[in-house]
């Protein structure tokens, strides 16, 4: 449903017809999409009502629960796992460099950009999501907003699954503890459920979207069911095709209890299937890889998931404890967080973040069996370059060797890789363009060495190196032939 096609009158008549079944009572009625929630006597009565013109699905407001995802969904560990530490003292997951994100933050850090994260909320006492420490340090300039749907009468957790969710994608950058992804960007959690699993309260799964679809530009759901809920499918759809500004949703694929039985990475078995909202074609749907690129041992996938990142990071807890998160939901967290880094840099709204995300993936343009278009890369979504190519050599440092009879120049060009350009270069040579030469000469019954270094940059870095290739050069003569040599 993109489109309200009805309207109130046609919305109140359809009450009028309600009101005259006996026995049923109308419990309430959306003031934004044409949904009415009833409750009924018995079978008979809702027999009747699906048979109504008018209705178009009807769908029971209470739903048993199914168990996926760390079941419980609240169980937490501490994080034990590799630490870097940034000049600013913050803790930044190894696997950041592999997603492109410490790179990517000399071009965005997420500002004036709002992540909804409709979840089981935070802890009150968490010193990096909650105030004032999530406005501390390099992070100030931001706001952070505590909802609750109303099953609830407190926007503070039970669980921790919203706060870890929240540290992985918005934690400040203040150097007491684990970074978030868009440490500039806006926060806003939305209380709907006290587990990852939607069963009864799915009724609040579809008022927390909306709570956090009003005050945000990307919405973050790491919860799911196996039952597909319509209303709960309507409010995302209406949200994602809001005519002034669309809302990029974001949600996990599922996860499982342990990885006993299952193992993606060296045998091809089915896993469990994407669950419902991350289903949904209006949802970018998020699972989680090893660090070999395969579907991890634990979590969903299928054709509809969209996208993918690594698995397991440090984040926030209570006070100042560092937790582990595992899973696609902290897969989910990492993309929504880079999604605020490309809408806040380039400012194109919901679908061009999307299509950003999708097109600087590691598999883009095909998408694989179980984890879409692969591995999210930050630096490569914000039109970065990743690295720089010289005369085909991929490595940091090249070593070329050439067997010659006589003095000879050589050419060597550089090539960046995953970047918009335009670029900057700096050869030891004193050329400014992307190509240089050197001339080469055999020194008689010895081994002559050269170096060349280059540095590359990205014009919009603000003088920020962005690659630095060294090249070492070593030339024989001819009389003493070197086999691995260039002739």
């Amino acid at each position: 449903m993109s489109d309200i096609l009805i309207g109130d009158s046609d919305i109140q008549a359809a009450t009028r017809v309600l009101q005259r079944i006996p026995g049923l009572e109308i419990l309430h009625r959306d003031t934004l999409l044409p949904i009415v929630i009833v409750q009924v006597p018995d079978a008979q009565t809702l027999a009747r009502i699906r048979q109504l013109p008018f209705v178009d699905y009807v769908n029971p407001d209470l739903i048993p629960g199914f168990t996926f995802a760390e079941p419980p969904g609240c169980s937490e560990n501490l994080w034990s796992g590799n630490e870097i530490y940034s000049p600013s003292g913050d803790i930044v997951p190894a696997v950041y460099s592999s997603l492109g994100v410490n790179n990517a933050w000399t071009r965005s850090n997420g500002e004036n950009i709002t992540i909804g994260l409709v979840d089981t909320g935070v802890f009150y006492n968490s010193q990096q999501i909650t105030l004032p420490e999530f406005k501390g340090g390099a992070s100030a300039s931001r706001s952070v907003s505590y909802l609750n749907t109303a099953s609830f009468t407190s926007p503070w957790a039970v669980c921790s699954h919203g706060t870890r969710m929240s540290g992985i994608m918005a934690a400040p950058r203040d150097g007491q503890g684990p970074i978030g992804v868009a440490w500039g960007a806006n926060l806003v959690s939305v209380r709907h459920n006290d587990d990852v699993v939607v069963g009864a309260f799915g009724g609040d799964a579809q008022q927390g979207i909306r709570m956090a679809a009003q005050a945000s530009h990307i919405v973050a759901m790491a919860w799911g069911t196996t039952d597909f809920l319509d209303y709960v499918a309507d409010e995302i759809r209406y949200w994602a095709n809001e005519p002034t500004q669309p809302r990029l949703f974001i949600a996990a694929a599922g996860t499982q209890s342990s990885c006993a039985t299952i193992k993606y990475s060296w045998v091809d078995v089915t896993p469990p299937p994407t669950l419902f909202p991350a289903l949904m074609n209006e949802v970018v749907a998020v699972t989680a890889i090893d660090q070999n690129g395969k579907l991890a041992c634990d979590v969903h996938g299928g054709p509809e998931v969209d996208l993918a990142a690594y698995y397991g990071y440090p984040t926030a807890g209570q006070n100042s404890t560092v937790l582990y998160m595992r899973g696609s939901s902290s897969a989910t967290a990492v993309v929504a967080g880079m999604a605020a880094l490309v809408w806040s840099h380039y400012g194109g709204g919901a679908a061009h973040t999307r299509q950003r995300l999708y097109e600087t993936a590691a598999g883009y343009p095909n998408r694989a069996k179980y984890i879409g278009f692969g591995a999210v890369n930050a630096m490569r979504a914000l039109g970065g370059m990743e690295r720089a190519d010289i005369n085909g050599c991929t490595s940091s440092t090249c070593t070329f060797r050439y067997t010659i009879e006589s003095c000879r120049t050589e050419h060597f060009s550089v090539y960046p890789v995953g970047g918009d350009g335009p670029y900057s270069y700096q050869w030891s040579t004193g050329s400014t363009t992307n190509s240089t030469t050197l001339t080469l000469c055999p020194t008689p019954g010895q081994v002559a060495h050269h170096s060349l270094a280059v540095s590359v940059w990205d014009a919009d870095r603000l003088g920020a190196t962005a690659a630095y290739r060294h090249v070492d050069i070593e030339v024989h003569d001819a009389w003493a032939p070197c086999p691995t040599c260039i002739q």
